[in-house]
């Protein structure tokens, strides 16, 4: 009967049930207990409803008895049951949203943007991925004195470069330099958006299109482990296999 009876008062019943009816002093005798316990043992039974008043004392149903309060403790179980439900619901949500705001980090202005650039090389352990488009909107390839650092290093960097900006001034001697220090360096005539993955955990991606469109400060998505970023470090290599290898007198 489940802990609507205690195993003193279920022996008790059962007693009862064989005895077809007992006083305290005949169920002591049967139970081997004292007197005192017998008596209040049929007290209990009495109040529970599962036998009448005596003595003697004789058992009544227990789905008579029983049967209201299973019912309720049913009810109160399937209560409890729904409030853990929508809790746990409620705490899904709140995670997912939580997580969801430390998954993807919005970072507006050049300089801001620049600076989470070089952090991001400094903190690099082993490789960095570029997609880098003409017209850069934080940094110039000759003002990433990070990769320099990085390289010597041993931090691996594979590098995708528009055709466009290997014709702009300084570019293509700062990845001559880069190449010779270990950078794997291609390029396509077109790049879908800009890029950078540093050891597969983190990547920046601006959001704004070039300066020339006209518009304002530029802004960047910071993104970590996640689908998301997983699907940016595809892009990735899908270019880099399409992509032309950079060939200079140094390699």
């Amino acid at each position: 009967m489940l802990d609507l009876l205690s195993a003193p008062e279920q022996h008790a019943y059962r007693l009862l049930v064989r005895l077809a009816g007992a006083g305290p002093d005949e169920l002591a005798a049967q139970a081997g207990i004292p007197a005192a316990e017998a008596v209040a043992l049929l007290e209990a039974l009495r109040r529970k409803g599962l036998a009448t008043a005596g003595p003697p004392f004789h058992a009544l149903p227990p789905d008579v008895a029983l049967g209201e309060r299973l019912l309720r403790e049913q009810q109160a179980l399937e209560s409890a049951r729904q409030m853990v439900a929508a809790l746990s619901e409620e705490y899904r949500n709140n995670t997912r949203r939580r997580h969801a705001d430390h998954l993807v980090e919005i970072v507006v202005g050049a300089a801001a943007l620049r600076e989470r650039l070089r952090a991001m090389q400094d903190a690099a352990r082993e490789e960095i991925l570029w997609f880098c488009r003409a017209n850069p909107i934080a940094m110039q390839g000759p003002e990433n004195t990070e990769e320099t650092s990085a390289l010597q290093r041993g931090v691996r960097y594979r590098a995708i470069y528009e055709l466009e900006l290997l014709e702009k001034a300084g570019e293509l001697d700062s990845i001559v330099e880069a190449i010779a220090l270990g950078e794997q360096s291609r390029t396509l005539p077109a790049l879908p958006v800009r890029l950078a993955i540093a050891d597969g955990a983190v990547a920046i991606c601006p959001l704004v299109p070039d300066a020339s469109r006209g518009v304002g400060e530029p802004s960047a998505a910071v993104i970590r482990s996640s689908e998301l970023l997983d699907a940016l470090t595809a892009l990735f290599e899908s270019y880099w296999e399409r992509a032309t290898p950079i060939h200079t007198e140094h390699t």
